[in-house]
C-alpha cells in the first residue's frame, strides 16, 4: 500500500486530541497497558477519526480532510497520544497540518520523523460508539451543547470521588419526559451538599437537518430513566464541548441497554443480573454533522434519594442575596482567612441587614466578619454554621444565571437547619449544617 497523504485543520486536530485525552487513563504507570495510552487514528473517505479509551470511558472525534493529493485509502494506526498531541501543537504554526500514513507503518506529521506504532490490540467500542447492534437506546435527551456543559459544571464539583460509596463519586443524570425527554436533571452530592441543574430539551429531532442515525434513537425514550455517570466521564463529556461557538452545537444523550437476551450472566447464584448499560453523548453541529461521540459505563451503586432533600416548598423565611461580584468576593475572602483547624462559619440572614458570614478561631476569638446585600421577604432571622468553601464553587458556576434571575434565592426551615439556594434557570443547591452547629457562636 502506498503512502496515504492529506491535510487537516490544525486547530480541529489539537481540539480532537484534547477531547479524547480526557477519556484516556491519567498518568503513566506500569499497570497501564501501552495500548490504553495510545490514540487509534483511522482514515477513510469521510475524514480522520481519533479514538481513546480507559475501558470505562471511550471518546471518538472526526476531523474533516481539508486537502488531499489523491484518493484516500482506509488505514489505521495506534500512536502514543501524549507524543502525538505535543507534536500537533508544537510543529510549525500553519492553519493546516500534513499527515501521512507510511506504507511501512507509523504516522508522520508535517514531514517530521515517523511516529512508531504502539503494539497491542485496541479495545473495541464500536457497538457503543457507532450505534451498531448490541445495545438499544431506551432513553434520550437532545438540547444545546453549551447548556449541557453549564449543567455539568454547576454540579460536578459536589461529587466525592474518595467516598467508599461509589455513587457519591458520580453524577446522577435523570431523563424526564415523554417520547423525547423534555428535561434532563444533573445531580451530585457528597453527603454535605447537593447541587441540582435542570435543563430543558429545547430541540426536536426534526430540527436537525441530516441527523441520520440520531432520529431513530429518539423514539425510544421512557417516561423517566436515570444513569450514574462517573466523575471522570462527566469531565470528558465537558471536554468534548469546545469553547467558542458552542451555541451552534447540539448535544444528544442516549441511555443504551443491552437486550435481555444477551445480558451477561450473574457471577454468583444468588446475585441478581444487573442491566448492562452505557451512556452515549453525541456532539453535532446544527446541520447534523457529528463532531464527537463519547461513551461511558455506569457506576455501580445506588444514588441517594435527592428529591426527599431538595424540597424548596418546605424552606421558610426566604430572601434574595445579591449575585454581584461583591458577594462572590466576600465568600472568597472568608475562605482565604479560615483557620485550618476550624472550617465552621456562621452564615446568617438577619432582618433587613443582609447576609453575614462570621468566622471564629478555635479558641473562640473573633476572626472576621463579612456582610452583603440581601432582601428578606420576612422579618425572621435565619442562620446556620456552614463551610463557605462547600458553597463557593456553586456560586461561581451559577453567577450568570443568578444575575439574570435577580440574585440567589435563600430559604431555610429554621435556625441551624439546611439552607436552600436557587440561582434561577433550574440551578438549585442544598447545604447541610455542620455537626454541632447549634452549639457554635460567632
Amino acid at each position: 500500500m502506498s503512502n496515504v497523504k492529506f491535510r487537516v485543520d490544525r486547530s480541529r486536530l489539537v481540539s480532537a486530541l484534547r477531547t479524547i485525552a480526557a477519556a484516556a487513563p491519567s498518568g503513566k504507570g506500569k499497570r497501564i497497558k501501552p495500548v490504553l495510552q495510545a490514540a487509534r487514528i483511522t482514515i477513510d473517505d469521510r475524514g480522520l477519526i481519533a479514538t481513546a479509551t480507559d475501558l470505562d470511558v471511550a471518546a471518538a472525534c472526526r476531523i474533516e480532510i481539508a486537502e488531499t493529493s489523491g484518493a484516500i485509502q482506509p488505514a489505521e494506526r495506534l500512536i502514543d497520544l501524549a507524543l502525538l498531541s505535543r507534536l500537533a501543537k508544537e510543529t510549525a504554526k500553519t492553519p493546516t497540518i500534513a499527515i501521512e500514513f507510511p506504507a511501512a507503518g507509523g504516522l508522520r506529521l508535517d514531514a517530521l520523523g515517523t511516529l512508531p506504532d504502539v503494539g497491542g490490540e485496541f479495545p473495541e467500542f464500536a457497538a457503543e460508539l457507532d450505534g451498531s447492534a448490541g445495545f438499544e437506546p431506551i432513553a434520550a435527551w437532545i438540547g444545546n451543547a453549551a447548556e449541557l456543559d453549564q449543567a455539568i459544571a454547576a454540579v460536578e464539583f459536589a461529587t466525592d470521588p474518595n467516598s467508599s460509596r461509589y455513587a457519591l463519586g458520580s453524577l446522577c443524570l435523570e431523563f424526564i419526559g415523554g417520547t423525547v425527554a423534555a428535561e434532563l436533571a444533573a445531580v451530585a452530592t457528597d453527603g454535605r451538599r447537593l447541587a441540582v441543574a435542570r435543563i430543558a430539551a429545547g430541540i426536536q429531532p426534526g430540527e436537525i437537518a441530516g441527523s441520520g442515525r440520531l432520529d431513530p434513537a429518539l423514539r425510544y425514550t421512557e417516561p423517566a430513566a436515570a444513569f450514574l455517570l462517573p466523575a471522570k466521564a462527566a469531565a470528558a463529556f465537558s471536554a468534548a464541548i469546545p469553547a467558542g461557538n458552542r451555541r451552534d452545537l447540539v448535544a444528544v444523550l442516549e441511555l443504551l441497554q443491552r437486550p435481555a437476551a444477551v445480558q451477561p450472566e450473574p457471577q454468583a447464584a444468588n446475585q441478581a443480573s444487573e442491566p448492562d448499560r452505557r451512556l452515549r453523548l453525541t456532539i453535532a453541529d446544527n446541520r447534523g454533522n457529528v463532531r464527537a461521540v463519547l461513551v461511558s459505563r455506569e457506576t455501580a451503586g445506588r444514588f441517594p434519594k435527592w428529591r426527599e432533600v431538595c424540597r424548596p416548598g418546605e424552606f421558610k423565611a426566604t430572601g434574595t442575596i445579591a449575585a454581584d461580584g461583591a458577594t462572590i468576593a466576600a465568600f472568597k475572602q472568608a475562605i482565604a482567612i479560615l483557620p485550618a483547624d476550624n472550617r465552621g462559619s456562621r452564615f446568617a440572614i438577619r432582618g433587613n441587614r443582609g447576609f453575614l458570614i462570621g468566622l471564629s478561631r478555635i479558641n473562640g476569638r473573633f476572626c472576621g466578619r463579612f456582610s452583603g446585600t440581601a432582601q428578606p421577604d420576612g422579618s425572621a432571622s435565619r442562620s446556620t454554621v456552614i463551610d463557605p468553601a462547600l458553597l463557593f464553587p456553586w456560586l461561581v458556576e451559577t453567577q450568570p444565571a443568578a444575575e439574570t434571575a435577580g440574585g440567589y434565592r435563600f430559604s431555610q426551615a429554621g435556625k441551624d437547619q439546611p439552607i436552600f439556594l436557587s440561582a434561577g434557570g433550574g440551578f438549585d443547591f442544598v447545604l447541610m449544617p455542620m455537626a454541632g452547629a447549634g452549639r457554635r457562636r460567632s
